[in-house]
This record gives C-alpha cells, structure tokens and sequence, in this order.
C-alpha cells in the first residue's frame, strides 16, 4: 500500500508540474495575441 500511495504521489507532482508549464506557455500565447491583434 505504501508503495502504491508513493507512486500516486510522484505521478500527481509531475502532472502539477506539466499543468504548471502548459499554462504558462497558454498564458505567453495569449498574451503574445493579444499584442497581434491589438
């Protein structure tokens, strides 16, 4: 059991770490096309 809530815990870091990446590369996008379109 130990193990497994170990390897949960790994998986949710990472996952926050790429959600974390992948909005801030939304959020330079958006901010990028709104300069554009301006």
């Amino acid at each position: 059991l130990k193990t497994i809530v170990g390897a949960l815990i790994q998986s949710v870091k990472k996952l926050s770490d790429v959600m974390i990446l992948t909005v801030f590369c939304l959020a330079v996008f958006a901010l990028i096309g709104l300069q554009l379109f301006m």
